[in-house]
């Protein structure tokens, strides 16, 4: 699993959307949500904001970014061209 398919799983736990209801509002089949939801793909961009619309979420949340992710990758960046 990964941080999208993780955090799509507990935001639909939390509101209560089924895998069923959530493809029949993107017009895509449940095995693909089931793929989502086990890590095996992601969504392209435009689904994955249709998504977050249906979900009433962030995509920084249902990405699973938050403030220490963005502090990590900020880092990440400034070492690098620290060492350069």
């Amino acid at each position: 699993m990964n941080k999208f398919s993780e955090s799509l799983i507990e935001i639909m736990e939390e509101k209560g959307i089924d895998a069923k209801f959530l493809a029949s509002k993107l017009d895509v089949g449940q095995n693909t949500i089931s793929r989502w939801r086990n890590g095996v793909r992601e969504p392209s961009f435009d689904i994955l904001l249709e998504i977050c619309i249906i979900l009433d979420t962030e995509p920084s949340e249902i990405l699973g970014w938050n403030a220490g992710v963005k502090y990590d990758l900020i880092k990440k960046l400034e070492d690098k061209k620290e060492n350069k």
